[in-house]
């Protein structure tokens, strides 16, 4: 009876090895969907005015490109986005608990990107659930890493521009690891959304244009989060396994 009861239970002890809540993949010719969502002109919190007792600092903030974006040969191509606007898409719907290890996958290429003021037009953020901020800028020489005040902490040199490449943002706590084709390139710290000026909320990551000092235009073939579970809790699992096996 405990045997059959421990066997109904294993898949439900074992179902959060790796979970990834929301994944883009332009394979299908689609524009991304599920759970993102694209801040652009025509966006609601570009377009709500702020009102008495209420300031949206985003009202006309939000930009759409013009051509924008299109989805061909399995390639998501972003449009030109704006240098004193935003367009990116951004995921709210996921759980980025950094008390696990989250994992921020994009397999993109740089078209364009200008930089000024620590920030460049492309770029891989994310918010964890108790609301601290990691952003992954690309310019067309090199990607870069901020830190507290927005200011970079770690830079890799690599032409994003000539193919696509696999870029890796991996949290634990507050430290961040940035892998490119599976190889770690930059270490830092996240720190507290509340201290920097960015359209941020708990529990979201994004892609795309994050920044109104410069614009950018990308290309991208597909993006994904997950949330790995401590080596304790695969541990466990595992144990559980080799004791059943055993039984």
């Amino acid at each position: 009876m405990l045997k059959r009861l421990i066997l109904a239970c294993l898949p439900l002890i074992a179902a959060p090895v790796m979970a990834v809540t929301s994944s883009y993949d332009a394979s299908g010719n689609t524009l991304p969907g599920s759970n993102f969502t694209r801040f652009d002109a025509s966006n609601l919190i570009s377009t709500f005015p702020s009102v008495p007792g209420f300031t949206n600092p985003y009202f006309g903030t939000g930009f759409t490109p013009n051509p924008d974006q299109s989805v061909t040969g399995g390639v998501y191509d972003s449009g030109l986005t704006n240098s004193s606007k935003y367009t990116f898409w951004y995921d709210t719907a996921q759980t980025l608990d950094e008390n696990q290890t989250i994992k921020i996958d994009a397999r993109l290429k740089v078209i364009s990107s200008t930089t000024a003021a620590n920030r460049a037009g492309v770029a891989l953020a994310l918010t964890s659930n108790q609301n601290n901020y990691t952003e992954l800028y690309f310019t067309p020489l090199e990607i870069f890493l901020n830190g507290a005040g927005r200011v970079t902490t770690g830079s890799f040199a690599i032409d994003t521009t000539a193919a696509f490449h696999d870029y890796e943002l991996q949290i634990q706590g507050t430290s961040v690891s940035v892998l490119v084709d599976g190889v770690p390139e930059i270490t830092g710290t996240s720190f507290n959304a509340s201290t920097v000026s960015a359209p941020t909320l708990a529990n979201w990551a994004v892609f795309g244009d994050i920044t109104s000092d410069a614009a950018g235009e990308y290309r991208i073939q597909s993006f994904s989060e997950s949330v790995v579970p401590e080596p304790a809790m695969i541990g466990t699992i595992f144990g559980i396994g080799i004791l059943i096996r055993r039984w």
